[in-house]
């Protein structure tokens, strides 16, 4: 009987299971070299090392996880994933913490995704798996094959430094609430960025606001004039399935209130782009016609904040001239941007600066009116035709990488 299926190994929590069906550890046919699993070594037993961050920069690994992108659902980047996580778990020493069944009797008896704090999950180990009792009641979401039995999750508990970046502003302790109570009474339209996590949840805190669900949620967007919501679609969904799930869930109610919605694809092949509005209106049921999606370039905003990978002047002016807005999002833009921290900017790629002001500083008409005498402003407006690069270079592949660098040295966060 081939092992995988084998009655006796499928009752076996999974990182035992896996290591009994192969009859070695997974990372010999996972990772191969034995060189390779040397190195990565220390790199597992990191508290502040991620999943995320080993495919972002070890080669090798990033290699082998870049021939599961299009790998057929019962073995892809999310079970590459997975076994990865089985790997690191041994290097931690295999800790498996087993839930009583009475816990999980009342686990079933709550939503788990109404609020429950994240610190009911924080385990006293780096690295570990939870195995529940089987059969479960707990269920989860793929979004090939629909609902699953949860029979365990691999836990990790990492020391993520603080970064810069755009963030996530439907939240609690977010501003929002009050900017737009500002920008309402000014008439302002607004466009709000969002990742959608919150299409599926129930009692949704919005800075101090709480709303029964996402269709309250909606419904006060509209009210507080909101003109459009803008949700994001990329990579990141395909090892999450649960968001992709809300991320449709928030369509689908802006479809049924008329909320104009823009998904924006980052980094999705052509082919996945032209079947997505038909998988869409099958799986809401409807056409969507308030819903308007677009495609834009992978960029990457960390190279702007980088000192690593400089091009020279010459290179640097080439690419500022080739960016899609010529410069203008910088000196003429159609919107301004505003980020969790409260930081205004005028350029939407520039996640995490703020050179135009910040709202928790000063209010909205004062830093539009102080718009054309700060310096990114007039740098741009000045040099857009030719611009005049500093001459250590700047930082960056992409055109708008570059540009934001260029902002970022104007604005003081770089040398």
């Amino acid at each position: 009987m081939d092992r995988w299926h084998d009655p006796a190994v499928l009752a076996l929590p999974h990182p035992v299971r896996v290591d009994a069906a192969l009859g070695a550890p997974i990372e010999a046919s996972l990772l191969g070299a034995d060189a390779l699993c040397e190195r990565l070594r220390p790199l597992f037993l990191d508290p502040s090392v991620t999943s995320s961050w080993l495919l972002r920069n070890v080669p090798a690994l990033a290699r082998l996880a870049g021939l599961q992108m299009n790998a057929p659902a019962s073995y892809n980047l999310g079970t590459f994933l997975l076994l990865l996580a089985r790997a690191r778990l041994r290097v931690h020493g295999d800790p498996i913490l087993a839930v009583a069944p009475a816990l999980q009797r009342l686990l079933g008896a709550t939503d788990l995704t109404e609020g429950l704090p994240v610190r009911f999950f924080r385990a006293p180990y780096t690295m570990v798996y939870i195995a529940f009792p089987r059969p479960c009641a707990l269920k989860v979401y793929n979004r090939a094959t629909d609902l699953h039995e949860l029979e365990g999750a691999y836990v990790g508990s990492h020391e993520v430094p603080p970064h810069h970046s755009g963030g996530e502003i439907l939240r609690a302790g977010s501003p929002l609430p009050r900017l737009l109570e500002t920008t309402a009474a000014l008439g302002i339209p607004v466009r709000v960025n969002t990742n959608g996590w919150w299409g599926c949840a129930r009692h949704i805190r919005i800075g101090e606001r709480v709303f029964a669900d996402a269709d309250a949620v909606i419904a006060w967007l509209q009210d507080a004039g909101v003109a459009v919501l803008a949700l994001s679609y990329d990579r990141r969904l395909a090892q999450y399935p649960g968001l992709w799930r809300s991320v449709v869930a928030v369509i689908e109610h802006g479809e049924r209130r008329a909320l104009p919605t823009e998904l924006i694809l980052t980094g999705v092949a052509d082919s996945e782009a032209e079947i997505l509005p038909a998988w869409l209106e099958a799986r809401i049921g409807r056409p969507c016609a308030h819903l308007t999606i677009m495609q834009t370039d992978l960029v990457d905003l960390g190279g702007a904040a980088r000192c690593d990978a400089v091009v020279t002047p010459q290179v640097a002016a080439e690419r500022l001239r080739q960016t899609d807005c010529r410069l203008r999002g910088f000196y003429r833009p159609h919107v301004l941007h505003v980020g969790p921290d409260g930081g205004v900017r005028s350029c939407m790629m520039a996640a995490g600066a703020g050179w135009l002001g910040n709202l928790h500083q000063e209010r909205l008409p004062a830093l539009a009116r102080s718009f054309g005498d700060n310096p990114v402003v007039r740098w741009f407006a000045a040099n857009a035709a030719r611009p005049s690069v500093p001459a250590h270079g700047l930082s960056g592949r992409h055109p708008c990488t570059v540009a934001v660098a260029q902002a970022r040295v104007l604005e003081g966060r770089v040398g």
